[in-house]
C-alpha cells in the first residue's frame, strides 16, 4: 500500500493515470533496486532523478535512464544562497545566545555563548537543509509533476553518536525525505517503505591499537609518548621519556589535536616551552557527563521563549515551508545539551589555568562549542589564547575559515604571507592577529623516507611507473557552502569515474588511488566500479596508509580538489595534475600554481592531456616542478628559519609580553 495526498496518506490501489507525470527520488543503490523490482506498479510518465552517486552508479549498472537533481539548478545561484546564510546563521545565533544569557546569567557573566561558539556546525545543518529544499523547489518548478514518490526514511541519533557527532546529520538519514514532511508543497508526495542503507555503511570499527591510544588520551603526556613514538619510531622513545619529568619550562594547554604543534616539540622546547603539552580532548559526550550544571535548571524555558518569537521562526522559512520541524531536535540540544558541556570545558580550563600555571592555550582550531569555551576560559584569565591552522586555505574564497579559526584566538599562526594578506582585515574583525609562521608539518615531509610496511603493503612491480590518484570524501548530509563551485558529490562522482577511465587504459603503470579515511562518509563507488569494469592495474587505499605515505613511490599526482594534499604534493618535484573544476582557486593564486602543476578548469581538457601525457610525458602545458612560488605563499616558512622554530619563537615572545 502506498500514500498520496499533498504530505502523506495512506491509500490503498491507487491507479495512474498513463499520461501522467510521476517523478521518483532515488538515494542509494537498495533504493533503485527496490524500485526497479515494483517499478511496473507506477505507470504514466516517469522521470528518475538520482539524489547521489550511489543511486546514479546503480541506475547506470542497470542500464536505466536518469536525471541528476544538480541538473535543474545554476551553480551560481546555489553558492548565493549558501553565502547569504552565513547572515541568517548569525542572527541565529544571537536570538538563541540572547534567550540563554536571559535565562541563565551566568553565560553570560563568563562570556559564553554556545549557539555562536557552535556556528560550524549550525551553518552546517543549516546548509544542508536549505540546499535541499532549494533543490527540491527548482525541481518542481521545472518539471511540474503530477506526484512525487520517495522512500521513508528513519531519524537516527546524534550528539554523541559517533557517525552524527554534535549537531550533524548521520549521512544515512535523508533530508529529502524530512523536508517532503513539511507543509505547503503543492503536489502530492507519495510515500514508500523504508529501504536501508547497505549493511557495511554505519558501523565504525576501532583496531585494538585505536582503543589504545583511545585510553591513552586520559593521560596526555603518555599519550603523546606513545603517538611520538609510532609517528617517529623508538629512536626517540628515551629522549621523549626524558622530557616527562621537565618542571622549570612555560606550560602550555594544547586543546585538541596537535597537529603542527605536535610537530615542533623540539623547537619549542628549545626556547623553554614544555614540549610535552598539558593536553585536553574535546569530546562532547564526556563533557556533557561531567557537567556541573550552576543555575541551569531554566535551559529548556528557552526553547519555549523562542517557539514564540516571529523573528526567531521567520528563520526557517524558505519559499514558503517552514522546515523547523527537521532542525528542531537539535536546536534544543544546543540549548539543553551543548550549554552544558561549554560550562564542562570552561570549568576544566580554569582549573588547569589555576593548578598549573599555564602560560598559553593552544589550539589548531575552534570548530567546536567546547573548545571555544574552554578558551573563553583563558581569555577571561588574560591568558593568551593561540591557534594554528590546520588545513588548507588563502588561495580561495572561504567564509567559513573566518568563523572556526579567527573568531576566537588572539593570536592565529598562519602558513603563508598570502593566507594573511587574504583575511588580515576579516580576522581584525573579531581582534585577531594573524602571524604566517609555515607549516612544520609540512616542511617535515622533506625528510620522509619510504616506508618497509607502506611498500609491502602496495607489492607494486619494480618496473613500473606508478601513478598516485587522490580523491576528497563525498560531503553527504554534512554538504555546506564555504568555496565556489557549491560542492557536489554528484558532479565529483563523474569526475572520479572519468579519470579511472583514463588511468584504467594505461596498463604499463601502477595506479594507487587513495580515498579519503573519515568512516562517517560512504566510500564512493570506485573500487566497485574498477572491479567491475576489469581495471586490474588500479588498488584503492582507505586508512591502511596516509596520502604522504604513498607520495615517495609515485612517480605522478593527481588531485581531483585541491585541499590540504596539494599542499603536501607541491612539497615534492614530482608532476601535478589539478583539477579545480570543485573548488574554484583566486586568480593570482591559479597563475602562481600553473607555474608549477599542470591545472585544469574543464574536465574534458584535463583527461585528454592526462592520456596524452601518459602516452608521451608531454601535455599541451609547461611547468617547473621546482618552482616553489605557490607553497612559499600558503604553505611554508619564508623567514630564513624552518617553520617550528619560526613558531615557538612567536609563542616565547607572545608568553613574555603577556607576563610583563
Amino acid at each position: 500500500m502506498w500514500c498520496v495526498n499533498m504530505r502523506f496518506i495512506k491509500a490503498e490501489n491507487s491507479q495512474q493515470i498513463d499520461d501522467q507525470k510521476t517523478v521518483i527520488l532515488l538515494e542509494h543503490e537498495e533504493q533503485v533496486r527496490k524500485y526497479l523490482s515494483c517499478q511496473k506498479r507506477i505507470k504514466g510518465k516517469k522521470i528518475i532523478v538520482a539524489l547521489s552517486p550511489f543511486a546514479m552508479y546503480e541506475l547506470e549498472k542497470q542500464g536505466v535512464p536518469y536525471r541528476i537533481i544538480d541538473d535543474y539548478y545554476d551553480e551560481d545561484e546555489l553558492y548565493k544562497l549558501g553565502i547569504e546564510n552565513y547572515k541568517k546563521v548569525e542572527a541565529l545565533c544571537n536570538k538563541i545566545d540572547e534567550g540563554i544569557h536571559s535565562t541563565c546569567p551566568i553565560f553570560k557573566e563568563l562570556k559564553i555563548r554556545p549557539a555562536f561558539f557552535s556556528y560550524y556546525q549550525l551553518k552546517i545543518i543549516y546548509d544542508t537543509v536549505t540546499i535541499r529544499l532549494f533543490q527540491l523547489s527548482k525541481l518542481i518548478k521545472t518539471e511540474e509533476p503530477d506526484r512525487l514518490y520517495i522512500y521513508e526514511t528513519k531519524r537516527y541519533p546524534f550528539g554523541t553518536s559517533e557517525m552524527a557527532p554534535g549537531l550533524l546529520f548521520d549521512n544515512r538519514e535523508s533530508i529529502y525525505a524530512h523536508l517532503l514532511t513539511c507543509k505547503k508543497w503543492n503536489i502530492p508526495v507519495v510515500k514508500l517503505p523504508f529501504v536501508p542503507y547497505p549493511k557495511d555503511f554505519g558501523m565504525i570499527t576501532k583496531s585494538p591499537e585505536n582503543r589504545l591510544m583511545r585510553w591513552l588520551q586520559n593521560y596526555p603526556r603518555l599519550f603523546d609518548l606513545a603517538a611520538e613514538t609510532k609517528k617517529h619510531g623508538f629512536s626517540v622513545f628515551f629522549r621523549r621519556f626524558k622530557s616527562l619529568f621537565y618542571t622549570n619550562k612555560d606550560k602550555v594547554l594544547l586543546f585538541g589535536s596537535g597537529y603542527n604543534w605536535d610537530d615542533c616539540r623540539e623547537e619549542l622546547a628549545s626556547v623553554g616551552i614544555d614540549p610535552i603539552f598539558i593536553r585536553f580532548w574535546d569530546n562532547l559526550e564526556t563533557w556533557i557527563e561531567i557537567a556541573n550544571k550552576f543555575d541551569t535548571d531554566n535551559l529548556p524555558n528557552v526553547w519555549k521563549e523562542l517557539k514564540s518569537d516571529k523573528e526567531f521562526l521567520k528563520l526557517f522559512v524558505k519559499n514558503n515551508v517552514d522546515f523547523l520541524p527537521v532542525l528542531e531536535e537539535r536546536i534544543r540540544f544546543l540549548i539543553e545539551r551543548i550549554s552544558l558541556a561549554c560550562i564542562s570545558a570552561y570549568e576544566k580550563t580554569v582549573e588547569a589555568v589555576k593548578k598549573r600555571g599555564i602560560k598559553a592555550f593552544l589550539a589548531s582550531n575552534f570548530a567546536s562549542p567546547t573548545s571555544r569555551s574552554a578558551a573563553q576560559a583563558a581569555r577571561n584569565f588574560n591568558i593568551p589564547v593561540v591557534s594554528w591552522q590546520h588545513g588548507n586555505y588563502g588561495y580561495m574564497d572561504q567564509p567559513m575559515v573566518i568563523y572556526y579559526d579567527m573568531t576566537c584566538p588572539d593570536f592565529h599562526f598562519v602558513f603563508g604571507e598570502g593566507v594573511a594578506v587574504k583575511y588580515e582585515s576579516s580576522a581584525k574583525r573579531f581582534g585577531a592577529q594573524l602571524i604566517p609562521v609555515g607549516s612544520p608539518s609540512l616542511e617535515l615531509l622533506n625528510k620522509k623516507r619510504t616506508s618497509n610496511k607502506v611498500e609491502k603493503l602496495l607489492s607494486l612491480p619494480r618496473k613500473e611507473k606508478v601513478i598516485l590518484y587522490v580523491s576528497t570524501n563525498f560531503y553527504q548530509n554534512n554538504l555546506y557552502i564555504s568555496f565556489p563551485p557549491p560542492f557536489s558529490d554528484n558532479q565529483l562522482w563523474r569526475t572520479q569515474k572519468g579519470i579511472l577511465d583514463v588511468l584504467a587504459k594505461h596498463h604499463n603503470y601502477s595506479i594507487i588511488v587513495k580515498m579519503h579515511p573519515n568512516p562517517i562518509y560512504r566510500e564512493s563507488p570506485m573500487r566497485m566500479y574498477a572491479k567491475e569494469r576489469g581495471f586490474s592495474n588500479c588498488r584503492f587505499i582507505i586508512d591502511e596508509c596516509s596520502f604522504t605515505d604513498l607520495i615517495p613511490f609515485a612517480d605522478l599526482l593527481i588531485i581531483d580538489f585541491p585541499s590540504t594534499t596539494l599542499l603536501e604534493a607541491l612539497t615534492t618535484s614530482k608532476p601535478i595534475f589539478v583539477y579545480t573544476g570543485h573548488l574554484r582557486l583566486d586568480q593570482k593564486a591559479l597563475e602562481m600554481l600553473e607555474r608549477r602543476a599542470f591545472c585544469y578548469g574543464k574536465l574534458e581538457k584535463m583527461l585528454n592531456d592526462l592520456s596524452k601525457y601518459l602516452f608521451r610525458a608531454k601535455t599541451s602545458k609547461s611547468v617547473r616542478l621546482t618552482d616553489k612560488k605557490f607553497l612559499k605563499a600558503y604553505g611554508i616558512s619564508t623567514h630564513g628559519i624552518g617553520s617550528g622554530m619560526r613558531a615557538a619563537k612567536m609563542l616565547k615572545k607572545i608568553i613574555m609580553e603577556k607576563s610583563k
